[in-house]
């Protein structure tokens, strides 16, 4: 349909790129993308998309930035349009690359937070050796009535562990025994 096609705009360009990547044929799509006679936020972000939901989180931080008159710029635009609808994977991808400064700018940057944002940057905080953090956005979280689920106590409580706070451990698995029915000796747990 592409190749019939006498009017190719961005957004059937865009349209190609996503099926490639949905299937996996990055190259191509990355080859496409490379040819497209222009490109938009959608385009970018599809790019950007693609490679995240695959796992090439690595190529798709590369896909933030372009050559421009001499000059990287990060593409601003592109992230603020889709940190509203991707945030939590945003957040995610930067965590599992060891961008743990740019999982919290985007964080920030969302105006809706829910228990899986919350959750996946207090996870990533508690990875890359800030437990502390982890804790004070547990602790923020609650304090802006997001209610934990079951992974959000294991990511807090695994920052506990590895920074030996067994006190503040114990404090925050009285709280789960309080909002669960949780019996400690149960070998499923």
């Amino acid at each position: 349909m592409f190749d019939m096609s006498t009017k190719r705009d961005v957004f059937t360009w865009t349209c190609l790129i996503s099926g490639y990547l949905k299937s996996g044929q990055v190259l191509i799509a990355r080859e496409l993308f490379d040819r497209m006679p222009e490109k938009n936020p959608v385009s970018w972000g599809a790019m950007i998309t693609g490679h995240v939901e695959i796992g090439f989180f690595k190529e798709a931080l590369e896909g933030l930035w372009i050559k421009e008159g001499g000059y990287m710029l990060m593409l601003r635009g592109i992230v603020s349009h889709w940190i509203e609808m991707l945030g939590t994977a945003l957040i995610d991808m930067y965590a599992k690359c060891g961008c743990i400064e740019m999982a919290c700018s985007v964080f920030d940057e969302m105006d809706d937070r829910d228990v899986y944002a919350f959750t996946c940057l207090i996870s990533g905080l508690a990875n890359h050796d800030k437990s502390e953090a982890a804790i004070d956005l547990f602790d923020r979280m609650q304090d802006e009535g997001v209610v934990p689920n079951e992974v959000t106590f294991v990511c807090v409580l695994n920052a506990c562990s590895r920074m030996g706070m067994v006190a503040e451990g114990l404090r925050i698995f009285e709280s789960m025994s309080n909002r669960y029915v949780i019996d400690p000796t149960n070998p499923a747990l």
